[in-house]
């Protein structure tokens, strides 16, 4: 499925979104997660959106998210993936065999 698609299936139509941005600005190739939410928050500040810059410590940001209660929590992070530089996955939870955040 391409992202676009999946994008249209899983955050249109009024669903309640959460986005969180993973990464250090410190290390330029960690920080895609960082770089998006700098580049949504202008460009969404009309939309329901909540977005939050998770930087190093997502996980202090769980509190924030369970509050909003979003319909779609889309986490975005840099990853080691053996891919070519720039190219987007998505993981579905369903996937992954286990999970765990290291920044």
């Amino acid at each position: 499925m391409s992202l676009q698609l999946w994008m249209q299936e899983k955050i249109g139509n009024g669903k309640k979104i959460a986005i969180l941005g993973v990464g250090s600005e410190l290390r330029a190739d960690d920080a895609a997660g960082m770089y998006l939410i700098a580049l949504l928050s202008s460009s969404l500040q009309d939309e329901p959106v909540l977005l939050i810059g998770g930087s190093t410590a997502p996980e202090n940001f769980t509190g924030v998210i369970k509050d909003y209660s979003p319909d779609v929590l889309l986490i975005v992070d840099a990853a080691h993936m053996d891919a070519t530089p720039g190219e987007i996955r998505i993981l579905d939870t369903k996937n992954i065999g286990g999970l765990s955040f290291s920044t």
